[in-house]
C-alpha cells in the first residue's frame, strides 16, 4: 500500500522462500542474523526513517531505542505493554482506553485498518461460488488442527470439495496424507491466487487473523476460532461484531462438536458488507502525517 510513495525495506530473520517471492518488486528484503538481529537493525537506522514494528517480542526499551535514534515509529500492538510509538495500530480492538501510551501517541483502531493484500482491496462485483470449503490454519499449523477438522468436514459435507491452504513449512508427509484423502492442497499462494481461490469458495475454517477479513471481502463464510493467545482478542472482536461463526478455543476437546454444529448453521450466516477499496489511500494519508 505504501511502496508507490515510499521507499520500503523489510527486515526479518531467516526469511522463507515464500517471503522472498512476495517481497520481489515491492520492497528490498534485508536478512538479519538471529543472534544479533535487534542490535543490527538499530545500527542500520539513520534516524530519518519511519519504522514499523510487527511482532510480540519488541519490548518497551526497544521501542524507545528506535525513537532515540530520531525515527518515527508505528507499532502493530496489543494492550500488554507501554508504547512510545507515534502511532499504535490494532484493527482487532475498538476501545482506546485499554492501551498504555505516550501522550502524543495516536491510537488507530478498527477493522477498516485491516492490512490486506492488494487483490483483496479491489472491489469484486460478483462471486462464482461452488461447494468448496477451505481449511486455512496458519503457515505451519503446528497443532495439526487441519487433520482434526478434516473428518468432521468430510462427514458433514460429503459431496463438497475440500482444500487446505498451506505453505512450504508443512511437512511433505502431511501434504501426501491430505492428497491421499482427496483433499486439494494449495501451497504458497500469492495474494492474487489466494483471492481467486476465495472467490470460488463458500466457507473457510480459519483462525482469528487477517484471513478472516480476506475471506469476508470475497463472500466466504468464516468458521473461526483461535489457538494461541494473541488471536484471542481479535476472535472476541470478530464474535462481538457477528463477523464469524465462532468455534472458540480450537485446542479444546470440544472442537469437533462445535465445528459440526457450525457447519449446520453456515447457510444462515449473513455476510457483512466490507469495502477496502480506499485502504491504500487511507494508509498513505496516515503515514504522511508522520513527516509533516
Amino acid at each position: 500500500m505504501l511502496n508507490n510513495d515510499w521507499e520500503c525495506s523489510l527486515y526479518t530473520v531467516a526469511p522463507s522462500g515464500f517471503q522472498r517471492t512476495q517481497a520481489t518488486g515491492i520492497c528490498s528484503l534485508k536478512e538479519l542474523d538471529a543472534e544479533s538481529h535487534l542490535q543490527d537493525f538499530l545500527d542500520a537506522l539513520n534516524g530519518d526513517e519511519v519504522v514499523v514494528l510487527d511482532n510480540y517480542f519488541f519490548t518497551e526499551e526497544y521501542q524507545k531505542a528506535i525513537k532515540d535514534k530520531g525515527c518515527r515509529l508505528v507499532c502493530l500492538g496489543t494492550n500488554d505493554r507501554h508504547y512510545y510509538s507515534d502511532i499504535l495500530l490494532n484493527f482487532a480492538e475498538w476501545d482506546p482506553s485499554i492501551f498504555d501510551v505516550e501522550p502524543n501517541t495516536r491510537i488507530v483502531l478498527g477493522r477498516e485498518w485491516a492490512i490486506l493484500r492488494k487483490p483483496f482491496r479491489e472491489p469484486h462485483l460478483s462471486f462464482s461460488k461452488k461447494d468448496l470449503i477451505l481449511i486455512c490454519l496458519g503457515g505451519t499449523d503446528q497443532f495439526c488442527l487441519s487433520e482434526k477438522c478434516l473428518p468432521i468436514i468430510q462427514e458433514s459435507l460429503p459431496n463438497w470439495e475440500i482444500g487446505v491452504v498451506a505453505t512450504d513449512r508443512y511437512e511433505p508427509s502431511r501434504i501426501r496424507n491430505f492428497e491421499e484423502k482427496e483433499v486439494n492442497v494449495f501451497k504458497n499462494l500469492s495474494g492474487e491466487e489466494m483471492c481467486n481461490l476465495f472467490l470460488g469458495a463458500k466457507c473457510i475454517v480459519c483462525s482469528a487473523s487477517t484471513v478472516v477479513h480476506e475471506a469476508l471481502v470475497c463472500g466466504v463464510v468464516p468458521l473461526c476460532g483461535y489457538y494461541v493467545e494473541n488471536q484471542e482478542r481479535m476472535y472476541t472482536t470478530l464474535e462481538r461484531r457477528h463477523d464469524i461463526i465462532p468455534l472458540g478455543n480450537m485446542l479444546e476437546d470440544s472442537l469437533e462438536q462445535r465445528l459440526s454444529q457450525a457447519l449446520t448453521v453456515k447457510d444462515c450466516f449473513s455476510l457483512p458488507e466490507l469495502d477496502y477499496s480506499q485502504q491504500s489511500a487511507l494508509y498513505n494519508q496516515l503515514f504522511n502525517t508522520l513527516i509533516r
